[in-house]
């Protein structure tokens, strides 16, 4: 028993060399270390065992009910093929084949990106002829172009460029000097809608009229008769408007052009230098006087033959004015032209403006002899019971044309903007008139489209700005009776 009891007290000296006390006391106070070090291991991996039975046992579970989904998917499709048919048992397997993808998600791939149609591989910026490429390292991959939207508004965009034309040399020539912009054969879905959805009517009325014609074939065999009658109202309108003996070789005597200009403008509608039309404010319900640029012939002979330049629509503005007189009207045609030019030098791009910078009093616009635009106003809103001074508001669309437009009409003689006027009102009402003129009725409208005859869509732009439609782009009423007379002009 004495050896017992010595082994004993050497294993308690063992424990106490050690430097532990089990008493109650002790444990009490006992740092923590060997709880982490002795049992903490062991109980991270218990946790850590139990935490992956569930992960697994959850998996399955969760691959169970995918495969229960995708079985009774499909079985559902083989139903519906046998009772309904193929139709709707083609419809069934593809929303069977959406289940089974959703099912069974595949890991996502990372994102595609492909050089586009106009960068190569190795980062280089063009493909075109005459280019200096740059083949560096650090060339920004461009993201895959997939959808139909990305796709148009690439290929309406990139076909079109003059890649004849090095962009760092040339860069307007480059974007802007390729015919493909206005070419003959353009599709009109290819076009902008507000220009697509007239555009696709005219078609419509165009396929009418010919079969019309085919079923009047007797009456088109005969020759139609010219009505004077227009002839005679046109010369009766120059006469009452001070425009008798148009056009002028010399400088007539006569106001200013603006006292001209607005008797044209509210009587029948002609806005030659400005256009003038009454909106509603969104906010205040209340009309508001709105003055923009109007399009002029110029840009639309541009528009309507791109492969004529300048110089032939001197001459086409040159054989109109000679149909009213034998006298040279090469220097007129000129002059009437160089006008035309800079009114456009003037009209910027229209961008979006806060409303506070889109409005302007009378006092601010510029004022010269040549136009006045307190009595211009005054004129063409006295019908509507509007009275303007110099502090009155007005909402300028195309703020820098309307600024400058008096200062630029001063620089030119009184008989090139009574000419300039009497030209514009000829063309305006070109396709109510003889067929002398006809050379010009694809001048007298915007949006001219190639395959469709010329005095149908002239006539029809006539008649929809004549009765606008409300909500639309012309729904918005110009100033003055003007429209009424047009149309009645038109019957």
């Amino acid at each position: 028993m004495t050896g017992h009891r010595g082994r004993r007290r050497d294993r308690s000296h063992r424990r106490g060399g050690r430097g532990e006390d089990r008493s109650p006391a002790v444990a009490k106070y006992r740092s923590p270390r060997r709880h982490q070090s002795a049992g903490g291991k062991g109980r991270d991996q218990r946790s850590a065992s139990r935490r992956s039975s569930v992960s697994h046992s959850s998996s399955r579970s969760e691959r169970r009910r995918r495969v229960a989904v995708v079985g009774a998917a499909w079985l559902l499709a083989v139903v519906l093929t046998v009772l309904g048919g193929v139709g709707i048992g083609t419809l069934a397997v593809r929303y069977a084949d959406f289940f089974q993808r959703v099912a069974s998600p595949s890991a996502p791939s990372p994102r595609s990106y492909r050089p586009a149609r106009r960068l190569e591989p190795d980062g280089s910026y063009m493909d075109s002829p005459g280019f200096t490429k740059n083949k560096g390292a650090d060339a920004v991959p461009v993201e895959t172009c997939d959808s139909d939207v990305c796709l148009w508004e690439g290929r309406n965009l990139y076909e079109k460029f003059n890649e004849s034309v090095n962009p760092c040399n040339d860069f307007y020539g480059y974007v802007c000097g390729s015919s493909s912009w206005y070419r003959d054969s353009q599709r009109i879905d290819t076009r902008p809608y507000r220009i697509h959805s007239p555009g696709q009517l005219m078609f419509d009325l165009a396929d009418l009229q010919r079969r019309l014609y085919r079923l009047r074939n007797d009456r088109n065999c005969t020759q139609p008769e010219k009505n004077d009658s227009v002839w005679i109202t046109m010369k009766k309108i120059f006469v009452e408007n001070l425009l008798q003996g148009w056009p002028f070789k010399k400088d007539p005597k006569t106001l200013r052009i603006s006292d001209t200009s607005m008797v044209l403008d509210k009587y029948i509608g002609l806005f030659a230098f400005v256009k003038v039309s009454l909106r509603k404010d969104l906010e205040d319900d209340d009309y508001e006087v709105h003055l923009e640029a109007p399009e002029l012939m110029l840009k639309r002979h541009q528009l309507v033959y791109p492969y004529e330049s300048v110089a032939d629509y001197a001459k086409r503005v040159e054989r109109l004015l000679s149909i009213f007189t034998n006298a040279s009207m090469v220097k007129a045609a000129e002059d009437i032209v160089q006008l035309e030019q800079r009114l456009l030098m003037i009209k910027e791009p229209r961008r979006f403006l806060p409303y506070d910078n889109r409005t302007a009093t009378i006092k601010e616009l510029q004022r010269r002899n040549a136009w006045h635009w307190l009595t211009y106003l005054n004129f063409l809103m006295e019908d509507a019971g509007v009275q303007f001074h110099r502090q009155s508001s007005v909402v300028l669309l195309d703020r820098e044309y309307v600024t400058r437009l008096s200062h630029m009409l001063s620089k030119f003689s009184g008989k090139t903007l009574l000419n300039y006027l009497g030209y514009a009102m000829i063309v305006k009402f070109s396709p109510l008139l003889p067929s002398d003129v006809d050379f010009v009725v694809p001048l007298s409208h915007d949006n001219y489209l190639e395959t469709v005859p010329e005095l149908l869509q002239a006539v029809r732009s006539h008649a929809r700005k004549a009765v606008p439609v409300p909500g639309s782009q012309d729904g918005a009423y110009d100033a003055g009776p003007g429209k009424r007379d047009q149309a009645s002009l038109a019957l």
